[in-house]
């Protein structure tokens, strides 16, 4: 999901001043991803049918730390790769 939130400004960078066409087609699919994720963890249907459980609190906060690590190593990379070019 972090990847994603990268991904728009991959191809076309805020700073070009480009407006970006496949922005809107991207955050789409994040709200369908996130919805299908907690359907997935919290919806007891779908907890018997796959054997899950729900995720509580601190694992959240763990995975949006890590996400925000991988989305912030991703920016430093376009970063350093937009400077070498």
């Amino acid at each position: 999901m972090f990847h994603l939130l990268s991904y728009k400004t991959t191809l076309y960078p805020y700073s070009t001043g480009v407006k970006c066409v496949i922005a809107p087609k991207i955050d789409w699919v994040k709200m369908i991803l996130v919805l299908i994720q907690l359907l997935f963890t919290y919806m007891p249907v779908m907890q018997n049918l796959f054997g899950t459980t729900a995720i509580d609190i601190s694992a959240w906060v763990r995975i949006v730390a890590f996400g925000i690590l991988l989305f912030t190593a991703v920016e430093i990379e376009k970063y350093l790769i937009r400077k070498k070019n």
